[in-house]
C-alpha cells in the first residue's frame, strides 16, 4: 500500500538532519527502509484509514469495494488529503513519524557498522 509513501518521502524525510537521506543510505538499505516503513504506516493507520473510508463511502467512486478503495487511494495519494489527515490526527502523525524515524535510524546504524566491520566479516567469513 502506498497510501503515505508520498508523504514518507516529501514531507517528513526532507526533515530529517543531514537532509540528504538518500545519499545516506546504500540503495539496498534504502529499499529496506522504504518497505518497512510502508509496513509500519500500514499497521499504525490501517483502523483510521477504515474509519475514513467509510466516512466518506458517499462520495467514492466505483462498483465494488475494491474500485471504491483504490478511488480512495488515489485520492490520498493525488491531493492534499494526506496532510489534512495529519492535521486531524496528530497521535496518527506522532506515531508514523516515530516509526519513520526508528527505521531511518536503525538503517543507518546497520550500514554504518557493516562499513567499520566488513574487513572483519570478509576474513571470518572467508569472503
Amino acid at each position: 500500500m502506498d497510501i503515505f509513501k508520498k508523504y514518507v518521502e516529501t514531507q517528513f524525510l526532507l526533515n530529517i538532519k543531514g537532509k540528504n537521506y538518500k545519499a545516506r543510505l546504500k540503495p539496498v538499505f534504502y529499499k529496506y527502509f522504504v518497505d518497512t516503513c510502508k509496513e509500519a504506516i500500514f499497521d499504525i493507520s490501517a483502523k483510521t484509514l477504515v474509519y475514513l473510508i467509510n466516512e466518506c463511502r458517499q462520495e467514492l467512486i466505483g462498483n465494488s469495494a475494491y474500485d471504491r478503495y483504490d478511488y480512495f487511494n488515489d485520492i490520498l495519494v493525488k491531493s492534499q488529503y494526506q496532510a489534512y489527515i495529519m492535521d486531524r490526527f496528530p497521535v496518527l502523525k506522532s506515531k508514523i513519524e516515530r516509526a519513520i524515524i526508528d527505521r531511518f535510524s536503525f538503517c543507518v546504524d546497520v550500514q554504518e557498522h557493516l562499513n567499520n566491520d566488513i574487513e572483519e566479516l570478509r576474513k571470518n567469513l572467508e569472503f
